[in-house]
């Protein structure tokens, strides 16, 4: 089970200094550098009103992890409130928050409310006329209160699946970055596997 971030339970513990930058084939020292920067000037971004648009056409590619990995390391160090969502869990909370009788508290307004929000996979929602019109209210509001949120997307930010407005208002507050196109996790679980043969063997060998 998460915690109340709602970081998926393989990531509670983690921080900006346990992402292997160097497991990419791609050199990603321009964009450590930028990672960096926004931990560390992060009320500068504040100020400024910018986020963090993380994107890579290849599943696997490290965005989730690297996106719990900042909010993280900005939760502990300025503490702040962060959540985690994703976007298809999102909309399923707006729907429920819907059905509930009124009077109840609103579930998807932490969301709305906390200074740091992943919002991860955005572009995987359903996409329909209500589900278009909570994502823009979600990004307009945050927009409108200088929150800071981090994207994951498997789709450039300007092709994203969105409505017209929550495209413009994503894109006029972040920096856009594409991740390289590997997938870490097949080769993390290629290593692991060849690991485990390899302990059988010896097994077997002795």
């Amino acid at each position: 089970m998460s915690d109340k971030t709602g970081v998926p339970p393989e990531y509670c513990n983690a921080d900006v200094s346990k992402f292997r930058f160097d497991t990419y084939k791609t050199s990603m020292e321009q964009t450590r550098k930028v990672f960096k920067n926004f931990i560390e000037n992060f009320e500068k971004w504040q100020a400024w009103g910018k986020g963090l648009y993380l994107w890579s056409n290849t599943p696997g590619s490290g965005k989730t992890f690297l996106s719990c990995c900042l909010a993280r390391s900005l939760m502990v160090k300025y503490d702040l409130q962060m959540r985690f969502i994703t976007a298809p869990a999102y909309i399923d909370t707006v729907g429920e928050s819907i059905k509930r009788a009124r009077g109840e508290e609103e579930r998807s307004k932490v969301y709305k409310e906390c200074d740091v929000l992943v919002l991860d996979d955005i572009g995987a929602q359903a996409g329909g006329k209500w589900q278009e019109q909570e994502l823009f209210n979600l990004v307009n509001k945050r927009m409108e209160h200088g929150k800071i949120t981090i994207y994951t997307s498997n789709m450039d930010a300007n092709a994203l699946n969105v409505d017209a407005r929550t495209r413009d208002r994503i894109i006029k507050t972040s920096i856009v970055l594409q991740m390289p196109e590997e997938n870490l996790r097949k080769k993390k679980a290629a290593a692991e596997q060849q690991s485990f043969l390899q302990m059988i063997l010896q097994q077997q060998g002795t």
